[in-house]
């Protein structure tokens, strides 16, 4: 039977065998059973599925409102209300969000830029996209000193909040 390891924390594949009998570590990773022969490097283990890297769980993720987006936050108490009502009503951007905003490049010529069109987005956007770059950035950003903030620990507060 071949088998393969995936990481316990990203769940992404680390390595697969065959064998008859096993002497597992548990240290080594999480062993799954039956994985098929195309699993390889750029495959995860979501949801009892196989899913290339990205793939099915991203493309499954619904887009959500400014409102909904904020509730979240709000609700899982990274902004206060405060910061919920002038995210909603004049688009306010959240000290929380703004200092992820701060670290995008900038320059002082008045031309687009990362910052300044994640300014513009954050403050006139009406709907959010899973696959939006500033997503990711926002989560690798909360990450650096919350280590829940896995890509898989964002799945699912995202979609938690898309039902608020």
């Amino acid at each position: 039977m071949r088998f393969a390891v995936i990481d316990r924390t990203t769940f992404r594949f680390v390595r697969a065998f065959e064998a008859t009998v096993i002497d597992w570590n548990d240290s080594d990773g999480i062993l799954v059973a039956g994985a098929p022969d195309e699993v390889g490097p750029k495959w995860r283990y979501v949801d009892g599925e196989w899913v290339e890297d990205g793939a099915a769980s991203v493309a499954a993720m619904p887009d959500i409102s400014d409102r909904q987006f904020a509730r979240g936050l709000w609700g899982d108490g990274l902004i206060g209300y405060g910061d919920f009502l002038g995210f909603v009503g004049p688009g306010v951007i959240p000290a929380a969000i703004q200092a992820v905003v701060s670290t995008l490049p900038d320059d002082d010529t008045g031309r687009p830029t990362p910052r300044k069109e994640a300014v513009g987005f954050l403050t006139g956007a009406k709907s959010y996209s899973f696959t939006h770059p500033l997503v990711e950035a926002f989560r690798a950003a909360m990450a650096a000193s919350d280590p829940r903030w896995t890509p898989e620990y964002l799945r699912a507060r995202w979609l938690s909040w898309a039902v608020l």
